[in-house]
């Protein structure tokens, strides 16, 4: 995955594996994991695979057998590791049977292959360096099983990081080619080890003898033996290793001495040695070469001082080399020399994409390795960031590169899963660094994505989705561009679709400035109203398909947390799937549950449930069902309610619900199928369970190869098939499962009717709807499937396993006639039921006009504005207008607010220093009818005074003392680059501004903020009353934001500053200060905080 500074591709989920992981200490059993098949379960009768979409995820190595024909491997950052199958053109997943205890697995920290056995490989696996399990691993069978080795230091695993800093370096594990018994393994924490039995479990020992390093997370970037070195089957004399900061060391004697070689590359990534002894190694300044003792800087001409970090040696022609500078970026050029590096050809290359939706920057993107086959003289294989491509002929001009994608699947999901109703999409998902797709099939890639289209939400990175119940063709997406925002002044964005994801058309306008990610839903039958939940800010509504946007009553700010698109996989918003305007939010905070019953303008509480410390929760209604509503709450279970949340019952099997859904009914059953990923009693394991009777009954669906283990963050039902279901990981993309064999439908030795429903009434009615009521029927022999609901003409409008339906689109002033009857299990119909019920008048006097409105300019970007309700009608909002120009017409095209909520309004979007700006207000009532406008006000913005001090960390009011590391590796910063500090605690970083003038000044800092970053970093400010030293940063949330600090007293020129300590606990941040005189400061504690 891209634009990585050591854990960006980290999500909100990890918090739960901190508190879920195991510990490994007891891992060295038989075969922990093995290789992804497809499997049928003994209870549920299942097969598994893969939602095919087709790479998309970093492969960061490749490794290629010196002995066996298209024997290959690659490893992944966060999605595992894989081995090419050349007759199906395809890769084999070999992580496929980690659990959720053990995703740490799906790191490919570094691969090796016995060079003298096929058979074997090793695999040091872990992802995170604060999370366990990690490992080598070794596979005596290609693969397909794994065992632990055991590897640890002071009784603990050695920490390893696939995704953290210089994770395409390597490789750090290394297998003497004249002695297969003989592993090494360079670690990032913990120095050099080695095993002399084949890395059985307790053969590992440190190697005392290399330096001890203070370059943490990087260590040791790779181990290469000197294959001219050996002596007939005892071991290779001569092997190296390259330490990231410090440079390459080397052994002569079997790695019991070892040295530093003078004038070795500091920052050494990747290394190959030649069959003649000649070491070439790529590093972060270019390339070079060790002969005969001396090292040559071989760097192409063009690229001194760049980059590289890939290098290979044609193992037919050592003279032959390849090697790709080494960017964080797309289109890295890989550069070929025929005679030893002293001459370098910029290739030529023309690409064959074998998945039809990549875009054209695809390519050597973040580029990581390179290697040549040594049975196809030419043929070649380059890793990047979302795919391996392998050339044929590599001397063609230009060579010829596909991407056989097959099988590897190592995107991470980041949106709710939905599958619709109906329609030619099986699913819609939402996908980082992909933006996410509407999936056709279950067969072959998409063909395209709106990522890459030419307009509408292009580049959008999906993070909530909905579909229109009765419109399974409108498509609802929300999300943040990039990661978190791209430094765009709009960070997020929507958009809808009425073809089912063809095209896709951008809301007109967002709810509030800065905007970003979260999630929707969108209304049963008007698909023009839909619910933005983003995140950290308050909840949104639109009647008009995104044209205006009002904020939502009743409801708390910041449901959704964080501010990057890893932070909120949990789902707390759903809209009811068959009363129209219905919506449902639950808030992990206070534990409230909370229902809309106007469209989402506002919220009232209705039942009270658990709360949550840590979010993981998703709310979802059932289809065909009004009021049916559910609830996950990991550990607390798994709840439901029949009547639109006002009471709520758990179900009781289920013990632990970590995810959940519903999806389409059971053959002969109206009530929805139910899939939960947790604990289900009478079953031993966690896993995936499947209900057809409302929880009553479970059957196990999940397999244990392959298992959807990989941080599994969203899951959803199939609407379409019966039974299937669709897990969303993090890193080995969407997984599902189905029945194998098609379900039955149960046969049943009734012929009995069951009982008519009684008290069939009208619970509700308005102008455009009618909501009916009936009890329960009785069926004393197969028991109730659900009713049937149909018109005069006898044709049936509905079925539902409810006792409520509602229905929408009505004419106002209409007689509806409709007849009510049970079905039972054995498709036995009831008498009818019969009611006719008449739709109310449409109301078309328009209210009296808003009284009092008033305008005043806080600051040069921010006027205020207030009014009265007219007093004559309810009101539903007001809609607000804006222009430059006096006596304007007040239209669509100059409307700001819509159905403003209240009596008072922030103006702040688009105000411009120094500009007069006219109103005009109109109130709008429960019919929709609006009330003439107000009489025009006038309100002039003062001049922008304001004074802003920003001093980076590159300015000559920046200093720091310990070694600091500089990233930019995320666009999340200001300026060229930020700081880290490698999680040593006692360091500081201090920022003095030259201030123009005395004056208080708001104080504010800007980080780049992670997971994995320090939650209490102390904080100094030192002013002109003194010192303040009680502030602490949590640099986990607010990232690229200015984080008001206070408000203190400076002198005029540099007599002040802010100093930052770091914890030593996490990574701490060291970027930008911003000193802003407050007397001219429009934000100040309005500011994150």
């Amino acid at each position: 995955m891209r634009r990585n500074d050591g854990s960006r591709r980290i999500t909100v989920l990890l918090v739960f594996m901190v508190i879920f992981t195991w510990c490994s200490g007891g891992l060295i059993d038989p075969p922990l994991i093995a290789a992804a098949g497809k499997e049928d379960s003994e209870e549920g009768g299942y097969t598994w695979g893969q939602v095919p979409i087709g790479g998309g995820g970093y492969i960061t190595g490749i490794t290629i057998h010196p002995q066996e024909p298209d024997l290959v491997y690659i490893r992944s950052d966060v999605g595992g590791i894989f081995r090419w199958n050349e007759e199906t053109r395809s890769w084999k997943q070999l992580i496929g049977e980690a659990d959720r205890q053990h995703a740490n697995l799906y790191g490919g920290e570094s691969l090796a292959l016995d060079p003298s056995n096929p058979d074997v490989v090793y695999a040091a696996l872990g992802r995170y360096d604060y999370l366990t399990p990690s490992d080598v691993y070794k596979s005596t069978d290609r693969g397909e099983t794994w065992t632990p080795t055991g590897l640890k230091a002071g009784g603990k695993d050695v920490k390893m990081s696939s995704n953290g800093q210089n994770r395409a370096a390597g490789e750090r594990l290394a297998v003497d080619p004249d002695n297969g018994d003989i592993v090494y393994f360079g670690s990032r924490y913990d120095g050099l080890f080695r095993s002399r039995k084949a890395a059985e479990p307790g053969s590992w020992a440190r190697v005392d003898s290399f330096p001890s390093l203070n370059n943490q997370p990087y260590g040791i970037s790779f181990v290469q033996f000197d294959p001219s070195s050996g002596s007939g089957g005892t071991g290779s004399s001569v092997l190296y290793a390259g330490a990231y900061n410090y440079g390459v060391y080397v052994s002569r004697d079997s790695g019991e001495t070892w040295t530093l070689l003078p004038g070795s590359p500091q920052k050494p990534n990747r290394a190959a040695v030649t069959k003649e002894g000649t070491l070439y190694v790529a590093h972060g300044q270019g390339l070079s070469k060790f002969e005969n003792g001396a090292w040559t800087d071989i760097t192409p001409t063009e690229e001194k001082g760049q980059p590289f970090g890939s290098i290979a040696v044609d193992p037919a022609d050592s003279s032959t080399l390849l090697s790709a500078r080494r960017q964080d970026a797309h289109g890295n050029p890989i550069y070929r020399s025929t005679d030893g590096g002293a001459h370098w050809a910029k290739l030529q290359v023309s690409r064959n994409s074998l998945v039809p939706w990549m875009p054209s920057w695809h390519w050597s993107s973040a580029t990581s390795a390179l290697a040549f086959d040594p049975f196809h003289q030419g043929r070649v294989w380059m890793t990047d960031w979302y795919y391996a491509w392998r050339t044929e002929n590599v001397n063609e001009v230009p060579s010829q590169w596909s991407n056989p994608a097959k099988g590897l699947e190592t995107v991470v999901n980041v949106a709710n899963l939905v599958s619709p109703p109906l329609g030619n999409r099986v699913l819609h998902s939402g996908i980082a660094d992909n933006g996410g797709f509407d999936h056709r099939s279950l067969e072959s890639f998409p063909e395209s994505t709106y990522f890459t289209s030419s307009g509408g939400i292009k580049e959008l990175t999906t993070t909530g989705i909905d579909v229109s119940a009765s419109r399974p063709d409108f498509v609802v997406r929300v999300g943040t561009y990039g990661w978190n925002g791209d430094g765009r002044s709009d960070p997020g964005g929507g958009g809808y679709s009425t073809d089912g994801g063809n095209t896709y058309t951008a809301f007109k306008t967002l709810p509030f400035k800065g905007v970003q990610g979260g999630k929707t839903a969108v209304s049963a039958t008007y698909s023009n109203n839909a619910v933005w939940m983003p995140q950290k800010g308050s909840v949104h509504y639109t009647l008009d398909l995104g044209n205006s946007w009002t904020k939502s009553a009743g409801l708390p700010e910041g449901m959704i947390t964080g501010d990057h698109i890893f932070a909120g996989y949990y789902q707390p918003l759903a809209s009811d799937k068959v009363k129209d305007g219905v919506f449902y939010a639950y808030d992990y905070k206070s534990g409230k549950f909370f229902r809309s019953a106007n469209g989402g303008r506002s919220f009232e509480t209705v039942s009270n449930l658990s709360s949550q410390q840590t979010p993981w929760h998703n709310v979802q209604a059932a289809p065909g069902v009004m009021g049916e509503v559910w609830i996950s709450l990991n550990d607390k279970g798994l709840f439901r309610s029949g009547d639109g949340g006002d009471r709520f019952e758990r179900v009781d099997k289920v013990e632990q619900a970590y995810l959940f859904s519903l999806g389409k009914a059971a053959p002969g059953r109206l009530n929805p199928a139910v899939f939960v990923y947790g604990k289900v009693s009478g079953f031993p394991d966690e896993a995936i369970y499947r209900s057809d009777d409302m929880g009553a009954t479970w059957v196990k669906v999940s397999v244990s190869d392959p298992f959807p283990g990989n941080e599994p963050n969203s899951m959803a039902g199939d609407m379409q098939v019966h039974g299937r279901v669709y897990v969303g990981t993090n890193g080995t993309g969407i997984l599902y499962g189905e029945p194998s064999k098609p379900i039955q439908l149960p046969e049943f030795n009734d012929d009995k009717a069951p009982k008519p429903p009684k008290r069939l009434e009208v619970k509700a009615k308005g102008t455009t709807y009618l909501d009916l009521s009936w009890d329960t029927s009785v069926d004393s022999e197969s028991g109730i499937r659900g009713y049937r609901i149909s018109n005069a003409a006898g044709q049936t409008l509905a079925e539902t396993y409810g006792t409520s339906y509602s229905f929408s689109g009505l004419e106002p002033d209409t007689k509806y006639t409709y007849f009510v009857q049970a079905v039972d299990l054995a498709g036995n119909l009831s008498q009818a039921s019969k009611i006719t019920a008449k739709t109310e008048s449409m109301d078309v006097t328009p209210p009296r006009t808003p009284r009092g409105f008033q305008a005043e300019a806080l600051s040069y970007a921010k006027i205020k504005l207030t009014w009265n309700a007219p007093g004559d009608v309810a009101i539903a909002g007001y809609h607000l207008y804006r222009s430059t120009e006096p006596a304007f017409v007040p239209g669509p095209a100059n409307r700001i607010a819509y159905m403003l909520q209240g009596d008072t309004h922030l103006d702040t979007d688009g105000v411009e220093a120094e500009t007069a700006y006219f109103y005009q207000l109109t109130a709008v009532d429960l019919s929709g009818n609006e009330s003439a406008p107000s009489g025009e006000i006038r309100v002039e913005t003062p001049a922008d005074q304001r004074v802003d001090i920003i001093v980076d960390n590159r300015d000559s009011g920046f200093s720091v003392d310990g070694l600091w590391q500089s990233s930019t590796y995320s666009a999340s910063r200001y300026g060229e680059d930020y700081l880290h500090d490698g999680k040593a605690a006692g360091k500081r970083a201090t920022w003095v501004p030259n201030l123009p003038q005395a004056g208080e000044y708001n104080v504010y800092m800007l980080w780049n903020a992670s997971p994995n970053r320090t939650s209490k970093a102390a904080v100094e400010i030192s002013h002109q009353e003194g010192s303040e030293t009680g502030l602490t940063v949590n640099q986990m949330n607010n990232d690229n934001q200015w984080v008001w600090l206070g408000k203190y007293r400076f002198g005029e020129g540099t007599g002040g500053s802010v100093t930052i300590r770091t914890a030593g606990d996490e990574t701490t941040i060291a970027d930008a200060v911003k000193f802003s005189l407050a007397a001219h400061d429009p934000f100040g504690e309005t500011h994150a905080r």
